[in-house]
């Protein structure tokens, strides 16, 4: 679509965007197409919002994806769209989330001078920075890139390391985004 296209509840800051993208490789599995390069599909929103803000945040798998189970009359129902592309960011997050409490990340777990968590922003801003530009396509069509889950955990990782804890392993107080 032309730029501009995303509405509410998308355009607002806090809200992580995101937007409908499929490999090549993709396409030659699942669709038997060789001829198809990877692209971000024409219906996903994008666009540059009057206070500056690129939509969608990020961009993840969003096509030959099966939400419902196998069906011994109908097989397996294969969706594209956004609405395919988000639920894949939610699972993904989710996993990565685990592994931070598993790996004892602490950073999730901070807190400002009022007591509110910095938690979901932190986690939105790990996944925006850790995300893979694809060169083929600008920042409004895609944002940040292609989500990257195990790069996410590895910026929460060295964030933990050189924003909550001290050469001592003792936790520095204060409102972490003043820091990044």
């Amino acid at each position: 679509p032309s730029t501009n296209t995303t509405g509410d509840p998308a355009n607002s800051n806090e809200v992580l965007s995101v937007g409908a993208y499929n490999s090549k490789e993709s396409f030659q599995d699942n669709y038997g197409q060789l001829d198809i390069e990877s692209q971000i599909f024409p219906f996903s929103s994008r666009g540059l919002m009057e206070v500056g803000l690129v939509k969608p945040n990020i961009i993840a798998p969003g096509a030959a994806l099966s939400s419902t189970p196998f069906s011994k009359t109908k097989g397996f129902s294969m969706w594209n769209g956004t609405s395919m592309a988000a639920p894949m960011v939610s699972g993904l997050s989710a996993l990565v989330l685990e592994k931070a409490r598993i790996s004892k990340i602490t950073l999730l777990d901070k807190k400002d001078e009022n007591s509110i968590s910095e938690s979901p922003l932190i986690f939105k801003r790990a996944l925006e920075e850790s995300a893979k530009q694809i060169s083929a396509y600008s920042k409004i069509d895609q944002g940040y890139g292609l989500v990257q889950g195990v790069d996410a955990l590895k910026l929460m990782t060295d964030w933990e390391l050189k924003y909550v804890r001290d050469q001592k392993n003792q936790p520095i107080s204060g409102n972490l985004f003043k820091y990044m």
